[in-house]
């Protein structure tokens, strides 16, 4: 009964530890879900494997169990488990305008804004062309001249204010003409890919990415 009673005492805990810690940041959610999901898959892979003779056997398809269990756990697990913490990400993103400074990817951004969701990823501010091409070559981007007029009709600081107002709409100018510069777009079969463009005449970048 004292073994019970330690038992619930621990695991109650854990729960109520674990629920404090998804209050201030809710993907720690993760955390206890897969460790559970863990500790039960080795909870009945011992009580399967126990009475398994020779020892090499018992070895063998406790190996066997444990990858069947992982595999067929995670299926129903991982899958619920995405959702939320994307449906998370993108109800509560990390957002900042007109910051002074920005460091994105090792080169410092000025009057940038940033916008960052699961669904979506939207980045500007002014650097030199130099420190574009830097930035362009450790990405691994395709570059390409922007030749003739180019608009551009997502950027960061419109996306952090339909944000702001909960509405689809804005009142800050969305389309953006580039006369003069470099970009690089990049689509996959699924639809996600990312796009950059910088403008030579305001020394700006625009980035946007989505993973779908």
């Amino acid at each position: 009964m004292k073994i019970q009673q330690k038992t619930i005492f621990i695991h109650s805990a854990i729960v109520f530890v674990s629920l404090v810690a998804c209050y201030f940041s809710f993907p720690l959610i993760a955390l206890p879900v897969l460790g559970y999901c863990f500790w039960g898959i080795a909870k009945v892979v011992a009580l399967v494997i126990r009475d398994i003779s020779p020892k090499y056997i018992r070895i063998l398809v406790g190996g066997i169990l444990t990858v069947g269990l992982l595999l067929g756990v995670m299926i129903f697990v991982s899958f619920p488990l995405w959702i939320g913490l994307s449906w998370y990400q993108d109800a509560h993103p990390d957002y900042g305008e007109s910051l002074p400074e920005y460091r994105w990817r090792g080169q410092i951004l000025h009057n940038a804004s940033y916008f960052q969701a699961y669904s979506i990823t939207l980045v500007e501010g002014e650097l030199s062309e130099e420190q574009f091409l830097v930035l362009a070559e450790k990405a691994g981007w395709e570059l390409s001249e922007i030749n003739k007029p180019l608009k551009i009709t997502q950027w960061a600081g419109s996306k952090i204010h339909r944000f702001k107002s909960n509405t689809e709409f804005s009142d800050k100018s969305e389309v953006l003409t580039i006369t003069s510069g470099i970009k690089a777009d990049y689509i996959r079969s699924n639809g996600g890919g990312y796009h950059v463009y910088f403008d030579r005449e305001s020394s700006r970048l625009y980035y946007l990415s989505s993973p779908r």
